[in-house]
């Protein structure tokens, strides 16, 4: 297998079939510059070099158009009278045998001749000096597959319920299901027969029968197929549950999670500003949070001391609903006093405590009590 071949523009060497095979066989397609005689010089000399020696073909016809006349002129009118072209300049080489020719005349003629652009040396010595690697397929067969004609314009085909459509006929398949998108070549020995690949073409699937071109009962194909296709369906079940099974809860919690990370990794989020929200129901959730932490002194012990003994008690009952920014301060002091003192407090002034001291107004007045002292009540 060469590792570059070099062709000029030829609708045959840039024909999709070329470049398809090309790409199968791993092999680097080179073709020359339109309109640039200088870039393929090589493949020219080579090909007037096989035209010459071709005279010694059976029924060569002439290396030009000037030669064909002159080969053609030499036969007698009577001869060529009512002869048609295979008759008149005596084809008798079947194709297989044109081309083990060929075949020889590269080996044993060419292929032994001295040639000035390899130093005077052979092309089977130049060959044979090679010290790099050689690659060779192992199965030559597989080539006529790769050659075998692709159907329709790029060898796609969808299954449907009748099967894969080329031409006008369909062809059965056990090989894929409905709706699954395949490859597909002809058999070029057997027009009833398809070969089914898997989409990219390098996987082989199995192969597709059309009853009436291949000559079999369409019903004993039908069934066999459907047969085929449903217990290969019913053995992916089997392996489906099987695996199922093997899969825990926390296997798939995993599998989600990651699932998860993976699509957000994609996206980046920006922070945007956020206007503050609560509800009365809120409020309360976070009341209820607060009354379960343990109580944290707002100030120190000799600061509580002299808050007790400057506070004048108010009284027990519920204070009134308007009341004024200095009343609610007092008040919390007062109570804290009264825990301070280890003395009993009622249920309404613990609530009241608990929901004013997170406040800004509790601790705008206790910044203020902290600098000046329980004199900043006097008068």
């Amino acid at each position: 297998v060469p590792s570059r071949i070099k062709t000029d523009q030829g609708s045959d060497f840039k024909a999709k079939a070329t470049a398809r095979l090309m790409t199968a066989l791993g092999i680097e397609h080179e073709i020359c510059d339109a309109y640039d005689p200088t870039s393929k010089g090589t493949v020219e000399r080579a090909i007037k070099t096989f035209q010459h020696d071709l005279a010694i073909c059976p029924g060569f016809i002439g290396h030009n158009v000037a030669d064909r006349k002159k080969i053609e002129s030499r036969k007698a009118f009577s001869r060529r009278l009512g002869m048609d072209d295979e008759q008149l300049f005596d084809v008798d080489m079947e194709l297989a045998e044109f081309q083990d020719w060929c075949d020889t005349w590269a080996d044993e003629i060419y292929g032994q001749r001295q040639h000035e652009g390899l130093r005077r040396t052979t092309p089977f010595l130049k060959a044979a000096s090679w010290q790099g690697e050689v690659k060779r397929i192992s199965a030559p067969e597989a080539l006529n597959v790769l050659l075998a004609p692709i159907v329709g314009k790029d060898g796609i085909r969808t299954v449907t319920k009748k099967g894969i459509a080329i031409g006008r006929e369909h062809y059965q398949t056990a090989a894929a299901f409905p709706g699954d998108e395949v490859f597909v070549r002809q058999d070029p020995t057997d027009l009833g027969r398809a070969l089914v690949f898997a989409i990219d073409g390098e996987t082989y699937l199995g192969e597709a029968i059309c009853p009436p071109l291949a000559g079999l009962d369409p019903i004993e194909v039908t069934a066999r197929v459907k047969a085929a296709q449903k217990a290969h369906e019913k053995a992916g079940v089997a392996e489906l549950r099987k695996e199922m099974r093997a899969i825990g809860p926390r296997d798939f919690m995993d599998a989600t999670l990651a699932q998860a990370r993976k699509k957000a990794a994609s996206l980046t989020y920006l922070e945007r500003p956020a206007a503050p929200y609560t509800t009365p129901a809120i409020e309360a959730a976070q009341e209820a949070v607060k009354a379960g932490q343990p109580d944290v002194p707002a100030y120190t012990p000799e600061q509580r001391a002299q808050v007790s003994a400057a506070v004048v008690p108010l009284p027990a009952k519920r204070p009134a609903a308007q009341t004024t920014p200095e009343q609610r301060f007092r008040r919390a002091l007062d109570i804290e006093a009264r825990i301070e003192r280890g003395e009993p407090v009622s249920i309404d002034d613990e609530v009241f405590l608990r929901g004013y001291r997170p406040s800004s107004e509790y601790k705008g007045w206790l910044r203020v009590f902290e600098q000046r002292g329980p004199g900043m009540f006097a008068g």
